[in-house]
């Protein structure tokens, strides 16, 4: 979703931090498939509760 990616990447660079230097992801709503694309647009799997970037 082309509107999720600008408004990630607009947040991470206001906040003057990578995505790499991030190691927990908190998602929430009730539209699972929201979930599945923020993590399918940053690259994360999403069934892998333990990951660290």
């Amino acid at each position: 979703c082309a509107a999720l990616r600008e408004v990630v990447h607009a947040a991470l660079a206001e906040a003057e931090t990578p995505l790499e230097k991030l190691s927990a992801f908190d998602f929430y709503s009730c539209f699972p498939v929201a979930v599945e694309m923020a993590c399918e647009m940053l690259g994360l799997d999403e069934e892998d509760r333990a990951a660290s970037r």
